[in-house]
């Protein structure tokens, strides 16, 4: 999928159409559909992904790397590492998405 396509697909699950997408990256709207045969600055790709919420990397299309909170990785919070309790907490609020 092109960075156009990927553009226009996140917009869309975000309810913004791509004008509008344009408009709060202060980009023309013909820049977003000159995408689709150009490739853009990656200022230009780093404003748009600051609209949609997503990574420069999500719009370029790559796999996102996910880590599992397994206990053979090693999380910090502010330089500090993550006590066993807190992973505990952190584990139960992110289960608790799945619960509904």
């Amino acid at each position: 999928m092109s960075i156009y396509e990927n553009v226009k697909k996140i917009a869309e699950e975000e309810g913004l159409s791509l004008q509008k997408v344009a408009d709060k990256a202060n980009l023309s709207i013909n820049s977003l559909y000159g995408w689709k045969i150009n490739d853009p600055s990656i200022s230009k790709v780093e404003k748009v992904a600051n609209v949609l919420h997503v990574s420069v990397d999500k719009l370029l299309g790559k796999p996102v790397k996910s880590t599992d909170l397994s206990d053979d990785v090693q999380f910090t919070f502010q330089g500090r590492p993550i006590s066993e309790d807190e992973m505990k907490i952190v584990r139960r609020l992110l289960n608790s998405d799945n619960d509904d």
